[in-house]
């Protein structure tokens, strides 16, 4: 879908340009920042769980 609003081109030597490489790497940011939140809260909220049984 961005593709088409994106302006890639070939050049002469048949080097791909793409503007937005950039976003590829940002989002296995956000992915791993995204899982690593998940995995605090889901251990914190266990320990949280652990110490009103006790």
């Amino acid at each position: 879908m961005i593709s088409r609003i994106v302006d890639s081109s070939v050049g002469s030597d048949g080097m791909l340009h793409e503007p937005l490489f950039f976003l590829i790497p940002l989002g296995f940011l956000f992915l791993f920042s995204g899982i690593i939140a998940l995995l605090f809260v889901g251990l914190g909220s266990a320990l949280n769980k652990k110490k009103k049984i006790s």
